[in-house]
């Protein structure tokens, strides 16, 4: 046998082995496959929360976070078991959505802080690109009446305003500008927008928004902290996943290459 073709058959075979090794290479380290990923604002109902006077509060939060999950496999659905998760809030949307729905605005489209999809707390809104930034203990004030601000501390997003919006209670239309905060370790569904829709829905929730008096100043506050795991519906399961299959046809791919050429040179 030539050198040339003693050194394609070596290749071929070398590649074939990688091939064969790297399924199993991957099922026993799936989080290389998994770790590509970096949710209260719930239903409707119930009367207009009454005004409160700013005082002294504890931290506020919700559960820590961590991003669990199955691990990966070639349909992606480890993509999708990550963020679902009920310790996870990284957010984002899934096939068909989990944790709390979606249940203000027209065709209920949108969670109570206003976002369509939910993300992790501390990071900018996803509409305006708001920053928030993050407040706990006697800062927290008028603010700590709602539960899952009250614990580790919050992000707070200032949306300005005024936003305006008809009071039930009163029969009369109010202007006031508007916070949203997310417990620190939270899934976070703040989001400010335009639809009226949802804006008169939060504003005579009281579980969701309450007319607070924050700095000197009433303000529409909402909570917009959602429990770990929740997804908006009407994205992927796949991702993670996808990467193993990814690999192992690439491998593939080479094998065929190289014993192509070894064919050609052993002609």
């Amino acid at each position: 046998m030539k050198l040339p073709q003693t050194l394609l058959f070596l290749l071929t075979l070398l590649t074939t082995i990688h091939a064969l090794a790297l399924p199993a290479l991957l099922t026993s380290n799936p989080s290389a496959a998994t770790e590509l990923f970096k949710r209260k604002g719930g239903g409707g109902g119930g009367g207009r929360g009454g005004g409160g006077s700013s005082s002294g509060g504890r931290s506020g939060g919700s559960s820590s976070s961590s991003s669990g999950g199955k691990s990966g496999s070639s349909s992606g659905s480890s993509g999708a078991s990550t963020r679902t998760a009920p310790t996870s809030n990284i957010g984002g949307s899934t096939r068909a959505g989990s944790g709390t729905p979606r249940a203000f605005g027209a065709g209920r489209g949108y969670y109570g802080g206003g976002a369509a999809v939910p993300y992790q707390a501390g990071s900018r809104s996803p509409t305006r690109s708001v920053a928030p930034f993050l407040i706990g203990g006697a800062a927290l004030g008028a603010v700590a009446i709602f539960p899952a601000l009250a614990l580790y501390g919050a992000y707070a997003y200032n949306f300005g305003g005024p936003y305006r919006y008809y009071n039930q209670t009163s029969r009369t239309n109010e202007s006031l500008p508007m916070d949203c905060y997310c417990g620190r370790l939270s899934t976070c569904g703040c989001d400010a927008n335009n639809n009226t829709d949802w804006l008169n829905g939060i504003a005579n929730n009281g579980s969701v928004a309450q007319k607070l008096r924050v700095n000197g100043t009433d303000t529409l506050v909402v909570d917009g902290s959602l429990p770990n795991g929740t997804t908006a519906p009407g994205g992927s399961d796949g991702a993670a996943g996808s990467l193993s299959q990814q690999l192992v046809e690439s491998s593939g791919l080479w094998v065929v290459v190289a014993g192509v050429v070894y064919t050609v040179c052993a002609m």
